[in-house]
């Protein structure tokens, strides 16, 4: 729970309106729900990592124009998702894990399996 001076703040800020507009731009359920729940921070590795992660996004918005996620479907509480072979990328990580055999012949054992990105 926020302490009185921090909803005080939100308040004064209109933060409720700001987070509405920013929804109103989300065009799948998924992405509407996620900016619903975002809330400030006051950590600076968090801030510093999430403007760097929006600032990202924005060069390639300007670089290659925008990604339209409105044909998007919720598909984690169906079968297929329980069913999928890849495992989720773990934010922090330099690899996705890949389905065991899936590494290129020739390559370094040690390093099938993995994807940089």
């Amino acid at each position: 729970m926020r302490c009185n001076y921090e909803r005080k703040a939100l308040r004064i800020l209109e933060y409720n309106k700001i987070i509405e507009k920013l929804v109103d731009c989300a065009t799948s359920p998924m992405g509407k729900a996620l900016c619903e729940k975002l809330e400030p921070s006051a950590d600076l590795g968090d801030i510093c990592q999430n403007q760097m992660e929006t600032s990202d996004a924005l060069s390639r918005v300007y670089a290659k124009g925008s990604l339209s996620f409105s044909g998007l479907r919720d598909i984690r509480g169906s079968p297929a998702a329980s069913e999928s072979r890849f495992q989720p990328f773990r934010h922090g990580t330099d690899a996705c894990r890949l389905p065991s055999g899936s590494g290129s012949p020739g390559k370094n054992p040690t390093d099938a399996g993995k994807m940089t990105i």
